[in-house]
């Protein structure tokens, strides 16, 4: 049917199918879709076909990518006005003599659509009347390059820097993120004519941080009709343009707003009130100034929230708090440590330490308690004996040691709750104990941030990703401390993300809170409660693995015969992540140990097959477990075949080997240095009512050689008397390899660390 159409600026651009049978307007035969927000929406681009036959046409229709598909009624289009229809597209560059043009569309236009309309299946057909002309869609989502499982599948994705195109969380990251590139092809075709249309988006994915990091200002010490001043700055991460707003979400007085405290940008927008924002270019920022000024006795408190336009999931939140009081007072306790705390990206199931430093300046001694307020989503944060602390000291990159097993703080009951404000979020740091759950040491933290671990449970550092671990007795949690005159006192503030509370797997999330120490004199010493604020701020992921391939089929084996394969473990997380792999078999070996694979990479795990006996189905699994986030484990299933051409099977009604007291055909040497010599034993069990003679050769002379042990024979002379001594040597040479493979790998990670 015919439409009545607003022509935008890209209907004059018109290209014409091989025979002349139809011609679309709109897209060149090389069409770049320019600056495209990464924000999980569809953009929608209009074009027209138009049939220029004397006949009725069946047009084909088909992309190569899944990014790009084509509507014929699309509501969110036909939506807009004819006004905004006609500035919707703008043509930024053309060269019709080239048969190209760039295209931007308007992004203010498309927030209003509803993403709903935009899932709708793609068209594949499209029947025309002679001269009829009818109206179209193409809508582009670009991939997000951030998810590996998105990443190379023929649709010509790329970034020119780093174009994460993640979840639309509050995700935190230093990168600035650049342009990407997505090519595909938008070909009509009918029985025998075609127009293959070559589609190039360039998409970026918009990022708005505030500076500070921590997004808390705190005034305690404000005197009435003083003016204080604080200076905050918003910035773009992106190459890519960025709307933003700012607005007072919630405060305990509103008629404060520009009456006492007074909000601006420094180019001159007044925020008196609450009201800020405008357009930030790639790159570009904006200095906020907060100016309060007390005009009466009391505590004032103001949240703001800044929202980045072009991504409703992208928005940061800064709270102002200030207490004023009639005249100073001088503070009876000072904080030494930094006044604003940033633990940097933090891997969850893994705990993190900094240390707050507190000083008594009064001539009595004075009570501090402890409490943490903010947006906890799901962090458990303790505050902890600093003499008494155990700790796996991280280092100046952030990258905390870890640790295997269950080693980890004896409490994980949640400091607080998420919650949307900062009134009525507050969480006492009681000491009262919690569920004990499983904690496995990984990587993360900050700069200079260190992870904690349980000195009463076995822990291991992992060399690339960490230090060495320091056994300690269990730190006491603590409530409140008491500081003599003149003394200082250090305490740990610590920390833990729980992987079921973080929103987003794989990607970081900013969370912020603040540590305040409430200052109270002794009952000797009463006076006036005073209060310190710490700000602070972390970036808390959960690691994602992924483990290729899910079956691992080994085919026809031999008995006696060694085969192997390998899994590939890809961590697609923004943190490194720790695996380790579960099995229980006696012809399958793989590495046990913890497995650190660093952030976007991936590692190899070797899987050994040793046939004992015939078996024509032989099925087993692999459990790759994530160590921090149980529910990412995977399984692999391992098939085989075991066939006895050689009769191998036959030797097991002779003799079986025990190693470690269990029957086994491998040894694990585990990790041994090069020129350093690891001695491990194989006890040979005769199953027979008589002697029996073995010939034992190592496969690799050069690298494995195999001593037996001789018995005691009286009187056999100076060769029983050097065999004696070997043996009797043998367990202390055992011992004295493996503490010297020890200490080579702790050498290796101190070199890595430092």
């Amino acid at each position: 049917m015919s439409v009545e159409y607003k022509r935008a600026d890209n209907f004059n651009i018109c290209t014409t199918s091989v025979h002349g049978q139809f011609s679309v307007q709109g897209l060149a035969r090389k069409t770049c879709i320019d600056q495209i927000y990464v924000n999980g929406l569809h953009a929608v681009v209009p074009f027209w076909v138009t049939n220029n036959s004397s006949t009725r046409l069946e047009i084909g229709i088909d992309t190569d990518s899944e990014s790009l598909k084509v509507h014929q009624y699309n509501v969110n289009w036909d939506s807009l006005l004819s006004d905004q229809k006609a500035t919707y597209v703008a043509i930024t560059d053309t060269r019709q003599g080239d048969g190209e043009a760039t295209l931007t569309c308007s992004a203010e236009a498309q927030r209003d659509f509803n993403e709903a309309f935009n899932q709708m299946e793609g068209m594949r057909r499209l029947e025309l009347d002679y001269g009829q002309t009818v109206e179209l869609t193409l809508l582009v989502l670009p991939v997000q390059t951030g998810d590996a499982a998105n990443a190379g599948k023929g649709n010509g994705a790329r970034g020119d820097d780093e174009c994460d195109g993640g979840n639309n969380s509050n995700s935190s990251s230093v990168t600035h993120y650049s342009f990407g590139e997505l090519t595909g092809s938008l070909v009509l075709r009918t029985a025998d004519d075609e127009l293959r249309t070559a589609i190039a988006v360039r998409y970026c994915r918009s990022v708005l941080e505030m500076e500070p990091s921590t997004s808390r200002v705190y005034l305690d010490d404000c005197v009435v009709g003083k003016t204080y001043e604080r200076v905050l700055r918003v910035r773009n991460m992106s190459a890519i343009a960025l709307d933003w707003t700012m607005a007072a979400v919630e405060t305990t007085d509103s008629a404060a707003l520009g009456a006492m405290l007074h909000v601006r940008s420094v180019d001159g927008d007044d925020g008196n009130d609450g009201a800020l924002g405008g357009q930030l270019p790639g790159g570009g920022s904006r200095q906020i100034v907060v100016r309060y000024t007390p005009q009466t006795v009391g505590e004032f408190l103001c949240r703001f929230a800044v929202e980045n336009a072009n991504d409703a999931g992208n928005t940061r939140y800064w709270v102002f708090r200030a207490r004023a009081s009639q005249r100073a007072k001088p503070r009876r306790v000072e904080l030494l440590s930094a006044a604003d705390i940033d633990f940097g990206d933090c891997t969850s199931g893994v705990w993190y330490r900094k240390d707050v430093s507190l000083k008594n300046v009064s001539d009595a001694a004075m009570v501090v308690r402890f409490r943490v307020e903010g947006r906890l989503g799901g962090l458990t944060v303790r505050v902890r004996d600093e003499t008494g602390a155990a700790l796996t000291h991280g280092n100046g990159n952030g990258n905390g040691g870890g640790g295997d097993g269950d080693g980890g703080e004896d409490g994980t009951g949640d400091a607080g709750d998420a919650g949307d404000g900062d009134v009525n979020e507050s969480a006492s740091m009681g000491s009262e104990a919690a569920n004990t759950g499983d904690v496995t040491g990984g990587n993360g933290g900050g700069a200079g941030s260190s992870s904690i671990g349980d000195s009463s449970r076995r822990s291991h550092a992992h060399g690339g990703h960490g230090g060495h671990g320091v056994r300690a007795r269990q730190p006491a949690l603590l409530d409140e401390v008491v500081i003599k005159p003149g003394a200082a006192r250090t305490v740990a503030l610590a920390l833990m993300g729980s992987s079921e509370a973080t929103a987003v797997a794989g990607q970081l999330v900013q969370q912020t809170f603040t540590l305040f120490c409430e200052i109270v004199g002794s009952a000797a010493t009463p006076g006036a409660a005073e209060r310190l604020a710490v700000p602070c701020t972390l970036s808390m992921c959960t690691p994602v693995v992924r483990v290729t391939p899910a079956l691992l089929d080994f085919g026809t084996v031999d008995v006696g015969t060694l085969k192997t394969l390998y899994l590939t473990v890809e961590n697609t997380s923004a943190v490194p992540a720790t695996v380790a792999c579960v099995l229980e078999s006696k012809v399958i070996n793989c590495t046990r140990g913890p497995i650190v694979v660093g952030p976007r990479q991936t590692a190899s795990v070797r899987v050994d097959i040793y046939p004992r006996r015939i078996n024509a189905r032989y099925r087993k699994q692999i459990i790759v477990r994530n160590m921090h986030a149980r529910g990412n484990d995977s399984v692999v299933d391992v098939r085989s075949v075991h066939v006895d051409q050689r009769r191998m099977a036959y030797h097991n009604v002779f003799y079986k080997t025990l190693v470690d007291g269990c029957e086994q055909n491998f040894v694990d040497f585990g990790a041994v240095p090069q020129h350093s010599r690891a001695v491990r034993r194989i006890v040979l069990d005769n199953l027979c009512t008589c002697g029996i003679t073995l010939e034992v050769m190592p496969s690799d002379a050069q690298a494995v050689a195999a001593y037996v042990a001789v018995p005691r024979v009286e009187g056999g002379g100076a060769v029983s008397a050097e065999a004696r001594e070997v043996a009797r040597r043998l367990p202390r040479l055992e011992r004295q390899a493996e503490m010297h493979s020890t200490i080579e790998r702790l050498k290796e990670r101190q070199v890595v660390v430092h």
